[in-house]
């Protein structure tokens, strides 16, 4: 019928969009195309993985795990998400160690 209104996204939806475009901008006005996320466990890293990769694209989203006395499980957000996942070997004991 003429003058019906196009269904309107949820409440989590606005805000999702909202994260993504805020992102977007962000990293644009920064002056950068790329970003770099920690990788954990937990749900936070997954869902920022997930906003970078939707703001900017997967190809350039990186994720970096940081062990802290053990190794993260294999399991990992980054495979879920279709960015890039590297490896590079770590000193045991930082530099900045006293």
């Amino acid at each position: 019928m003429a003058g019906d209104l196009a269904p309107q996204p949820s409440a989590l939806e606005r805000d999702y969009r909202a994260l993504v475009v805020g992102l977007r901008d962000y990293v644009a006005k920064a002056g950068a195309s790329k970003v770099l996320v920690e990788q954990t466990e937990g749900r936070d890293a997954a869902l920022a993985a997930t906003i970078a990769g939707d703001a900017l694209g997967s190809e350039n989203v990186r994720q970096i795990a940081v062990p802290v006395g053990v190794i993260y499980s294999p399991h990992c957000t980054a495979a879920s998400q279709g960015l890039a996942r590297r490896s590079a070997p770590i000193a045991s004991r930082s530099p900045c160690a006293a």
